[in-house]
């Protein structure tokens, strides 16, 4: 028997105060106990024969009472869930508030329910834009940059380091005595590089073989409690033992370099009209994806959005672990990447705590804009979508995943207008959620969307939860 009491819902989390009773529990125990004492060897007892009060003393209560519960939560939850009439829509948490031998168990359930969306007159919203103009300044700034992609190296000898010479150095950095990063053979390009401001004035000038220590201010630990003063930078040692210099050398810009580089353009001319051609259809895509956002940022505003604690926290978490990953992919350690941004971890994780909201809040009034107005991405652009992608994302859930994605962003391209006028619109394909029009060029599309994309992804928004569902421990969470 399961006695649930509704205890408050707000903020789209229900409350629930669960009580089992004892006879319950016991069996649960009884079931453990058999368990177990098949498991332990007690001594003076043979395997399986030793009493239960013996057991629980070898093995310790938490353990017996960890097994009961193994058993027992799975059961209880989501009934519980079921009397109390709610629909999870994530994982529920659970705290233990009393679980003794010969008493009820009582739980305190927060069931996360399924976010609340209130769509408000996204109808009247009208945004215009013109592209910019592609100055000369910015084709100039293209051809350096090509021109940066065929750099080359020359290894030097006999003069210092200088801004904008590549060097191969041994790095440690020290905090109290204690090494907290220790790199051999890295490559340093002086002027653009991750490591805090003032290293590179430390290390210019420096000889091949030569050593130098020196300390820079970094802002790292635990961010200050609520109205108190931030705590002052720390101290970090730096040691720097050069092992080679190589200066780096820009081609000239000639037709022969034009020539050189395979993409059937002969002079520098050419080029400079291939590179504003280019800017140009970037900056017309940027314009309309800087529309979009616009429309998006009114639509949300205009709307009332409640959304879970647990699921918010589960999209930060995500972002973190994506945040992480591409640090380790660089080579860059998190705390110095948190030195660089001036951010402690506890900070860094607050920001992306209301990130993770805004991404939420957007993607859930798209969807619930993409019902209003039965936006519906066909079969055909599902498949182009999912051919893009690695070959894992076929099955059923990966597919309907990418069918919600391209349903939010053809609602995003609805927010904008132009379809309200034209009734037609395609999408680009493009892996990363676009929604551009798909009238560039076959070639472009393999390539990729040329606008500009942000990486982050959005948690695949979870869909209703039979009722019930939820239990651990495969589908329950302790807090």
């Amino acid at each position: 028997m399961v006695k649930v009491e509704t205890k408050s819902v707000e903020n789209q989390e229900a409350i629930l105060n669960v009580e089992v009773e004892a006879a319950r529990v016991e069996k649960s125990l009884q079931a453990a106990y058999r368990r177990l004492v098949q498991q332990v060897v007690v001594p003076g007892f043979r395997r399986g024969k030793a009493p239960m009060h013996i057991v629980e003393r070898v093995v310790g209560s938490q353990r017996l009472y960890s097994e009961a519960l193994r058993d027992l939560l799975p059961e209880v939850i989501p009934a519980a869930i079921q009397e109390a009439g709610v629909e999870a829509a994530d994982v529920p948490e659970y705290d233990i508030e009393q679980l003794e031998r010969g008493k009820p168990l009582v739980l305190r359930l927060t069931v996360p329910l399924q976010p609340r969306v209130e769509l408000g007159d996204y109808r009247s919203i009208a945004v215009s834009g013109t592209p910019a103009e592609v100055t000369d300044e910015q084709v100039h700034m293209a051809l350096q940059r090509v021109r940066e992609q065929s750099i080359t190296r020359s290894a030097v000898h006999g003069r210092p380091a200088r801004h904008g010479d590549v060097i191969t150095a041994d790095v440690r950095i020290e905090r109290d005595g204690q090494v907290v990063d220790a790199r051999e053979d890295i490559q340093v390009e002086i002027g653009r590089n991750s490591f805090p401001a003032g290293f590179d004035q430390h290390v210019e000038g420096m000889l091949i073989g030569e050593e130098r220590s020196f300390e820079l201010a970094l802002r790292t630990g635990e961010a200050p409690a609520e109205g108190a003063a931030p705590e002052p930078p720390q101290m970090y040692r730096f040691t720097v033992r050069l092992k080679g210099i190589e200066e780096q050398h820009l081609p000239e810009l000639t037709d022969e370099f034009v020539r050189s580089l395979g993409i059937g353009l002969s002079t520098v001319e050419e080029l400079q009209q291939e590179l504003r051609r280019r800017l140009e259809r970037e900056t017309e895509l940027a314009t309309h994806y800087n529309l979009e956002e616009r429309a998006v940022a009114l639509v949300v505003e205009r709307s009332v959005v409640e959304i879970p604690r647990t699921m918010i926290e589960r999209q930060a978490e995500a972002l973190a672990r994506d945040r992480m990953q591409r640090l380790e992919e660089q080579g860059i350690p998190l705390a110095r990447y948190l030195a660089a941004i001036g951010r402690s971890e506890p900070e860094w994780r607050r920001e992306l705590v209301a990130e993770a909201e805004q991404m939420l809040r957007r993607a859930l009034v798209l969807e619930k804009i993409a019902e209003a107005e039965q936006i519906q991405v066909t079969e055909e652009e599902v498949d182009a979508e999912i051919e893009e992608a690695a070959s894992s994302r076929r099955d059923p859930v990966e597919r309907a995943r990418v069918r919600d994605a391209l349903n939010r962003a053809e609602a995003a391209w609805w927010a904008v207008g132009p379809r309200r006028a034209s009734g037609s619109r395609k999408t680009c394909g493009c892996a990363r959620r676009c929604s551009s029009w798909r009238r560039w060029p076959q070639r472009t599309r393999r390539r990729g969307c040329p606008r500009p994309h942000s990486r982050a992804r959005v948690a695949p928004l979870p869909r209703k939860a039979p009722r019930g569902a939820g239990s651990p421990p495969d589908r329950g969470r302790n807090r």
